[in-house]
C-alpha cells in the first residue's frame, strides 16, 4: 500500500470533515500538550497529550490505507481526547494541589469545542453519547470537589457546553435542509428549462409545419390569377375562378385544421386516436394538390381499399401525407405516376407513397430523417420548399403508433413506408 498524503489534504477542494482534523483537532492537541510542557514539564499532562497526538497520527494512517471512514477518525479523535482528559482528572484527583476550579474550567473549555465538532460532523448519537459523559463527569465533580461552590456554576457550565453542541447540530440540519431545497430547486430549473427547450422545438416544428402547407394553397392562388389575368377565354376565365375560390376554400378549411391541430403540444399533449378510412384521408390530399399535380401532368393514383381503417388523428395524417405526396409532386419528374396502395402483413398494415422520380442519396435520407439539420432542395420544375423535413414527419407517425421507412435510389425514385397495427 502506498502512503498518500496529497490524497487526505486535497488544497483545491475543501473537505468539512478533514478540514477541521487537520487545521483544529490536530495541531489544537499538539499545542495543547506543548503548553502543558511549559506548565508541568514532562508530566502525566504532557505524556497524555502525546499518547492524543500518537493516536490521532494512528487514525490517519489507517484513513489512508482506508481502513476506516474519516467520520470514524472524526469519532476516534473526539473520543480520545475525552477519554484522556477524564482519565488524568481522575488522577488529579488525589493531588492535594489539585487546582480544581482552573482545571475544571478548562477542561469544560476543551470540551466545549469537541461537543460542537460532535454537533457539526458526526452522527447525533455522539453528541448524546458525549454529552451524557460530560454531565455525568459535571455531577461527580459536583459531589465531590465541588460541594463548596454553588450548584448553579455546575449547571451552568453544563447547559452552556451542551447547548453549544446541540445548537451545531441544529444549525448543521438547518444547513442541509438548505441545501437540499437548493439542490431540489435547481433539479426543478433544470427540468423546467429542458421542458421550456422542448415546447419551443415543437413550436419551431409547428410553425414549419403550417408554413409548408400553406405555401401550396397560396401558391395555387398565385399561379391561378396568372393564369386568368393571360386568358381571353370567358369560360376558361370562369373555370379558373371557380378554381379560385375552391383554392381558397381548401386554404382556409386547412388554416383552421392546422390551429386547432397547433393547441396540442406535439410533446406532451396525448393524441386523439379514432378509427378513420386511410383512403378519404389520401383522397382529401390528393384533392388538396389537384392543382399543382396538375401543371407537372403528374397522375396521383389511390389504390387504397375504402374498407382499410386505422386507428389514427386525421388531422395528424393529414399533414403526414401532405408532406409525403408534396415532396413526390415536387421531385416527381412531369407526365408521371405517384401511387399510394397498401400491404397487409401480421396484423399490420403497411402503405406505401411510390414516386418515380430523382430518388434521395443515402446520406441526405440521413439528414432528412433528422429533426435537428433541415435542408431544402429544388424540385424537378425548381420548386422550392421550407425543408421541413422527413424528421418532424417520422415523429407525427410514431405518435400514432406506427413508423416510418424509405427506400430510395438515385434517378429511379423513392418509396415512403407508413407501418400501422390493424384496427381490431
Amino acid at each position: 500500500m502506498k502512503w498518500n498524503l496529497s490524497r487526505l489534504i486535497n488544497t483545491k477542494k475543501y473537505d468539512r470533515i478533514l478540514a477541521p482534523f487537520f487545521f483544529v483537532i490536530l495541531p489544537g492537541t499538539a499545542l495543547h500538550g506543548y503548553m502543558e510542557y511549559l506548565n508541568t514539564g514532562v508530566s502525566q499532562y504532557f505524556f497524555r497529550d502525546v499518547i492524543n497526538v500518537l493516536i490521532l497520527i494512528m487514525g490517519i494512517v489507517l484513513l489512508n490505507f482506508s481502513l476506516i471512514s474519516k467520520k470514524q477518525l472524526i469519532v476516534i479523535s473526539l473520543y480520545t481526547i475525552r477519554l484522556a482528559i477524564d482519565y488524568t482528572f481522575i488522577i488529579a484527583y488525589f493531588d492535594p494541589n489539585f487546582a480544581f476550579e482552573y482545571n475544571f474550567i478548562h477542561v469544560q473549555m476543551i470540551f466545549a469545542t469537541v461537543i460542537f465538532a460532535a454537533g457539526t460532523l458526526i452522527h447525533s448519537k455522539h453528541l448524546f453519547v458525549l454529552n451524557t459523559i460530560n454531565i455525568i463527569f459535571i455531577v461527580v465533580c459536583a459531589l465531590t470537589y465541588g460541594v463548596d461552590y454553588s450548584i448553579w456554576r455546575f449547571v451552568f457550565c453544563g447547559v452552556l457546553v451542551s447547548g453549544g453542541g446541540f445548537i451545531a447540530y441544529a444549525g448543521k440540519k438547518f444547513v442541509q435542509s438548505l441545501f437540499k431545497k437548493i439542490k431540489a430547486a435547481n433539479i426543478l430549473i433544470e427540468r423546467q428549462n429542458a421542458e421550456l427547450k422542448k415546447m419551443n422545438a415543437s413550436k419551431d416544428q409547428l410553425f414549419r409545419i403550417i408554413g409548408h402547407d400553406l405555401k401550396t394553397p397560396f401558391h395555387q392562388l398565385n399561379l391561378l390569377v396568372e393564369l386568368i389575368t393571360e386568358s381571353k377565354d370567358e369560360n376558361e376565365r370562369q373555370q379558373y375562378a371557380n378554381l379560385i375560390k375552391e383554392s381558397a376554400t381548401k386554404g382556409s378549411e386547412l388554416l383552421e385544421d392546422l390551429l386547432d391541430w397547433g393547441k396540442q403540444n406535439m410533446d406532451t399533449a396525448q393524441v386523439s386516436l379514432e378509427e378513420t378510412s386511410i383512403a378519404k384521408v389520401v383522397d382529401k390530399t390528393f384533392e388538396f394538390f389537384k392543382v399543382k399535380s396538375g401543371v407537372k401532368e403528374i397522375k396521383l393514383i389511390n389504390e387504397l381499399p375504402e374498407n382499410i381503417k386505422l386507428k389514427i388523428s386525421p388531422s395528424m395524417m393529414e399533414t403526414v401525407f401532405r408532406n409525403l405526396i408534396g415532396n413526390a409532386i415536387k421531385f416527381s419528374h412531369p407526365k408521371s405516376k405517384i401511387i399510394v396502395k397498401c400491404s397487409i402483413k401480421n396484423n399490420y398494415v403497411d402503405i406505401s407513397v411510390e414516386d418515380r422520380g430523382v430518388g434521395i442519396s443515402s446520406d441526405q435520407l440521413k439528414i432528412l430523417l433528422s429533426e435537428d439539420q433541415v435542408i431544402s432542395t429544388s424540385g424537378t420544375a425548381n420548386e422550392q420548399g421550407t425543408g421541413y423535413g422527413l424528421g418532424i414527419v417520422k415523429k407525427l407517425v410514431e405518435k400514432q403508433m406506427g413508423s416510418l421507412s424509405i427506400n430510395s435510389e438515385l434517378k429511379k425514385g423513392t418509396k415512403v413506408i407508413l407501418t400501422f397495427p390493424m384496427v381490431a
